[in-house]
């Protein structure tokens, strides 16, 4: 085993951010037992099958920083470095095993045209053209990329009718998966924003629920929902509270097989939030109020799908193990929105780790995040040294807003809630479990035992 000459928290003199990056992957392929398959007969490259312990991933090997390797892993897809671990641990495989590195008078060029995403410097869908029919896939090209055969955004719709141009000329024309996802990804938002414009012309959420907001109020639930995610900056007062239970009633009124969760750490806090959704214009709204804990439990063995999430007092993601952040990571989600009661006292490694549940993409390359941002920590609740990249989903609420807010709403009510059949079934079903952990301790029956002949006595 070699012994490690990097520093992983500082960049040596001399060597840029990306280089000290690019060499600590491959440091720790040098340092660590991969186990490296490859699937095809190419020589060099083509596709392999990484393993390091138990996680085994796919590499797309087309040489030495080539923009075209891929990994499946996703520190490949979001360091914007073109390689990863995985990646040089194959190049470290071969070097073993095919004299003449870096095989500089080999070069990949297959018969077949393909469109990939690259993931060096950002993600960018690209289009190569191959041997076979190159001419006519050139024309193709020409017509949808720039010149450096980038696709342009505005043309991702068109990919459809791309794919289709292109295996019209040549049935081995070859278009990734990660290339669909990037493009419905960004297609998805846009049909979003639309659907929000044409609904909402006067950029306000005007429904039956929010008839009785300010329509400052209402203007800013437009907001948080165009924005599509978002970090809301504040004390969770009612304000919050109730443009989240708006935000929740756009995106899961009356769509078919939508879901939604709030998740909540304070358990006094559950029955406030109860009945904030227990207007009558959300009965049959799809939305689970959760604790934490139960959260956790309900997703440990099923990972569903999910519309809309609200995660109240978010502080608790950035740890990277805490039981709610790996919960989180696992799903799909399509809104999520996190509540911070202050960003003043995160780091800037926290702050990056509560971020990045919303998207991985979001900040771009951790480490470049805290290489420009750095400096400018602590940020300030008020907005005035926020980060550019970041400025677009944080939310902030400042004091005098809220209250100005909170005296325009009717407050909101704090009756237990009435629950009939089913409802009232499953919560005597609680109860009945929780009593039956407890008699099944003994240090809590004993306790149990002893509050009971109180209250008797009593």
């Amino acid at each position: 085993m070699k012994e490690q000459k990097l520093s992983n928290r500082f960049c040596p003199e001399g060597m840029t951010v990306e280089e000290w990056q690019v060499g600590l992957r491959r440091e720790f392929a040098e340092q660590n037992p991969f186990e490296v398959e490859h699937l095809d007969d190419n020589r060099i490259w083509g596709d392999y099958l990484v393993a390091n312990g138990r996680n085994r991933y796919r590499v797309a090997f087309r040489g030495v920083r080539s923009e075209r390797n891929y990994c499946s892993c996703l520190d490949f897809r979001t360091n914007g470095l073109g390689t990863c671990k995985h990646i040089e641990a194959v190049t470290l495989f071969l070097q073993d095993h095919v004299p003449g590195y870096p095989w500089a008078e080999l070069d990949y060029t297959p018969e077949y045209s393909s469109i990939y995403v690259s993931y060096k410097g950002g993600r960018r869908i690209k289009m190569r053209v191959g041997r076979e029919e190159s001419a006519r896939f050139e024309s193709l090209r020409a017509r949808f990329f720039d010149d450096a055969g980038t696709l342009l955004p505005e043309n991702y719709r068109y990919l459809p009718q791309i794919c289709d141009e292109a295996k019209d000329i040549a049935a081995s024309f070859r278009c990734y998966e990660d290339v669909f996802d990037l493009t419905q990804e960004y297609c998805r938002q846009d049909e979003w924003q639309e659907y929000l414009r044409s609904t909402y012309p006067d950029k306000r959420v005007d429904n039956d629920y929010t008839a009785d907001m300010p329509e400052e109020m209402r203007a800013h639930v437009y907001d948080l929902a165009h924005e599509g995610h978002g970090v809301m900056v504040g004390i969770p007062t009612d304000v919050i509270v109730r443009e989240i239970v708006a935000l929740a009633d756009v995106y899961l009124r009356d769509q078919p097989g939508v879901t939604g969760y709030v998740i909540i750490n304070d358990p006094q806090r559950f029955i406030l939030w109860r009945n904030a959704f227990a207007h009558p214009s959300l009965h049959k709204l799809p939305l689970e109020v959760m604790h934490a804990s139960a959260f956790v439990k309900k997703v440990a063995n099923n990972v569903p799908p999910c519309t809309f999430m609200f995660v109240e007092q978010a502080a608790r993601l950035k740890e990277w193990r805490d039981p709610v952040s790996v919960a989180i990571k696992r799903m799909q989600i399509d809104h999520l929105y996190l509540n911070l009661e202050t960003i003043e006292d995160l780091t800037p490694v926290q702050f990056s780790s509560v971020v990045q549940h919303i998207d991985p993409f979001i900040l771009g390359p951790f480490y470049r995040f805290i290489r420009d941002y750095r400096p400018i920590f602590p940020l300030r609740n008020d907005g005035s040294n926020l980060p550019e990249d970041v400025r677009n989903f944080m939310f902030l609420y400042t004091s005098e807003a809220i209250r100005e807010m909170n005296a325009a709403l009717p407050p909101i009510r704090m009756e237990e809630i009435t629950l009939h059949g089913s409802d009232a079934e499953e919560e005597v079903d609680k109860l009945l479990r929780h009593l039956n952990r407890i008699l099944s301790n003994d240090v809590l029956r004993d306790v149990f035992l002893k509050r009971l002949s109180m209250i008797i006595g009593a």
